[in-house]
């Protein structure tokens, strides 16, 4: 149960039946925690919103609301800052429901109800050239949370990873391992600069070798190449899979060879009825056009109708699709499946592609399905104060593997998301792996292993029936007036209006964000019982005291592996 979202709702009730505004500026109307605790609980734009409708003062307009707010039970009294926000303070009971709530829905604490939408998240979708490396980390996890925050909001989540298993770079890969194969049988080799001469491959040669010995040799190139594909592909993905799985991803596998089969006539002329299709001539490609370049007739998609810089080609000159031409293959499949949303989430490098697929989704779906696209920019990766350079053709990238093996999963999921996926992010390795306050990781999950620690405590004093939820349902949580432990009780009560938020905006960093906010909370409070005896979690002194206090300790716990949860990071119970 979000409390805070059920008195907004009750708010804008009140208020359309007062003022009768438009279903858009009630909308805009929020109730939110102010960034200065001292301005109050909560605050409410209300009567700034309803100004310009209303053509009336907002602080005129913030003097009825506040009427009104005043007379509800939950609420302590109102004041009125600046030109008409009303800063609103509510009354002890109301914020200790928060921990009824909790200590009642447990792990389902912040969700929604399952209803019947779907969505689709992809994310990854890398070459299956190579094995994953750092800077495929931040899509992953990105993309993994989003699903988990969707999943919390109700939806039914389908994760994707869009293997690209056909084309010219493949067939690139499959030289390079076949090259491998044939070192592997002691032949002298040279690799191309143009074909992957990472080291990964070796292991592949190797295993083409054991599989095969030398039969591959008698076959023609054509035929052995193929049985090569076919291997190499198959190993790496199952290498991409368990870097995913060891990261706590597992995903549903799509691969561009099954979609391309699909007939692209049939979109097409759904595309041409809707005069979205043409046969023209594009413009010379920018920059430095080679001499023997020549504008030929092509069938066109009419992506600028939706935003995009150019209209795209369906069709190569050899009338095989162009990669465009497969993307909307691709997408047009993902419409097929019935989803009510897609999202997708793709890296910095991919980022002049939103305008042309949301174009072919908005066409496709005669814009039906809504289509977030997520950029995440670059992972700088540093250790002992040097950076570390990646380049999958030079075999030079630092696998996600490894990485993971250094650090852990836990730390590279919460580390991805200590900032908006929009800006850079700085991977130090060195401080991830420390047990201090400046790894993030540690510093959340230390606050949940304290919590642990003091339940396990009182179970040893008290018995584990006399500290169960059930039990402390009944604690008398009037002791609970200190200002630290009022600005945790506040903290948790935001934690499913922040999932909503979220998921709203599509940003899953705000709940690590908030996480490491209540953490701090918690830490504080644990400091302050170190020098003031009053403020212990546990005294037998005074046992309905510390069982109010136990409650709290209960329900930041519960915040707090909920977060993790959503994070998909273990809530470790000691450390």
């Amino acid at each position: 149960m979000d409390i805070i979202a059920n008195l907004l709702a009750r708010l804008r009730e009140n208020i359309a039946e007062i003022y009768q505004p438009s279903p858009q500026t009630l909308e805009r109307i929020s109730l939110e925690r102010p960034k200065n605790p001292e301005h109050g609980c909560l605050a409410t734009n209300a009567a700034m919103i309803l100004a310009k409708e209303l053509k009336k003062n907002p602080r005129e307009i913030a003097q009825e609301i506040s009427r009104l707010l005043s007379s509800w039970d939950e609420i302590h009294n109102t004041d009125i800052a600046g030109p008409g926000f009303i800063n609103v303070h509510m009354t002890n009971s109301f914020w200790h429901s928060v921990i009824h709530i909790i200590l009642k829905e447990k792990n389902n604490y912040g969700k929604q109800p399952t209803h019947n939408k779907t969505i689709n998240v992809e994310y990854i979708s890398a070459n299956p050239t190579g094995p994953l490396h750092v800077a495929h980390a931040r899509g992953a996890v990105i993309g993994d949370v989003i699903a988990n925050l969707f999943s919390w909001s109700g939806y039914q989540v389908s994760r994707e990873f869009y293997v690209n298993d056909a084309g010219a770079q493949i067939n690139i890969f499959a030289q390079s391992a076949f090259l491998r194969y044939k070192e592997a049988l002691g032949i002298n080799i040279s690799i191309p600069d143009d074909h992957y001469p990472g080291e990964y491959l070796i292991d592949v040669g190797q295993e083409l070798k054991e599989t095969y010995s030398d039969s591959l040799l008698s076959l023609t190139e054509q035929d052995a190449l193929q049985k090569v594909k076919d291997f190499a592909l198959k190993s790496m993905i199952a290498l991409i899979k368990k870097d995913l799985e060891d990261l706590g991803i597992s995903q549903n596998f799509v691969y561009e060879s099954t979609v391309i089969n699909a007939p692209l006539k049939s979109y097409i002329d759904t595309l041409h009825k809707k005069k979205l299709i043409y046969d023209g001539y594009l413009e010379p490609p920018k920059g430095q056009v080679d001499p023997s370049w020549k504008s030929k007739k092509l069938r066109i998609f009419a992506s600028t109708k939706f935003g995009d810089d150019v209209d795209r080609p369906l069709f190569k000159d050899d009338h095989t699709p162009t990669y465009f031409g497969n993307d909307l293959l691709y997408h047009a499949h993902k419409i097929s499946r019935g989803y009510d949303q897609l999202i997708n989430v793709l890296g910095a490098d991919h980022g002049g592609y939103v305008k042309r697929l949301q174009a072919v989704v908005e066409a496709l779906s005669d814009g039906r399905i809504p289509y977030p696209i997520i950029i995440c920019q670059i992972v700088r990766l540093s250790k002992d104060g040097k950076p570390f350079v990646m380049s999958k053709r030079a075999g030079s990238f630092i696998r996600l593997s490894d990485l993971t093996q250094i650090t852990g999963p836990d730390a590279i999921r919460f580390f991805m998301l200590t900032r908006k996926a929009d800006a850079h992010i700085d991977f130090n390795i060195d401080i991830v792996t420390q047990q201090t306050q400046d790894n993030p990781v540690f510093y959340v999950q230390y606050a949940h292993a304290r919590c642990c620690s003091i339940l396990r405590l009182a179970k040893e004093h008290y018995g584990e029936e006399s500290i169960s939820p059930e039990q402390l349902l009944h604690a008398d949580l009037s002791s609970l007036s200190h200002h630290a432990e009022k600005n945790i009780i506040r903290r948790i009560a935001l934690f499913p209006n922040i999932v909503n938020a979220s998921t709203l905006h599509i940003e899953p960093h705000r709940i690590a964000f908030y996480s490491r906010e209540l953490a701090a909370d918690f830490h504080s409070l644990w400091n302050l019982g170190n020098s003031q005896h009053e403020l212990r979690f546990i005294n037998q002194e005074n046992v309905p005291h510390t069982m109010a206090r136990l409650a709290l300790v209960f329900s930041v716990r519960q915040t707090l592996a909920n977060s993790l949860h959503i994070l998909g990071i273990s809530p470790l119970s000691s450390l």
